[in-house]
């Protein structure tokens, strides 16, 4: 989802017969929410250790998720001009190697902020 896409058109674009946004991008926009509505309840907390300190972090962890569902998209776009290439002529090994990894990137930082967002918020006291 970019800044200035719609809900709307972003259910459209999902909902598309196009390859991205895809998996990965839904999984980022699903944490994005996850943390902005918790970031929400943590403004309304008055008990330490939910305070604006807390809200802001989670703030970066909604920013990071929007970006990593951008980078997944662009990773797999990356990776689909390699696979054509590959087809039209021979191509280094290790340049293939390099697509998949690169395409591969964006989902795992997705998984790894996940777990982080939910072992700082174990951390906090939440269940």
């Amino acid at each position: 989802m970019t800044q200035h896409q719609t809900v709307e058109d972003w259910l459209k674009a999902v909902a598309s017969k196009q390859p991205t946004p895809g998996g990965g991008s839904v999984a980022a926009h699903i944490g994005a929410n996850a943390t902005a509505l918790f970031a929400m309840v943590a403004r309304f907390s008055r008990n330490h250790p939910f305070g604006p300190a807390f809200a802001d972090a989670l703030d970066q962890h909604t920013a990071r998720f929007l970006q990593l569902g951008m980078d997944d998209a662009a990773g797999y776009q990356q990776l689909k001009r390699t696979l054509k290439q590959a087809k039209a002529q021979a191509i280094n090994q290790a340049d293939l190697d390099a697509a998949y990894i690169a395409a591969a990137t964006a989902p795992m930082r997705i998984f790894e902020l996940t777990a982080l967002s939910f072992s700082h918020n174990l951390s906090k006291g939440c269940s």
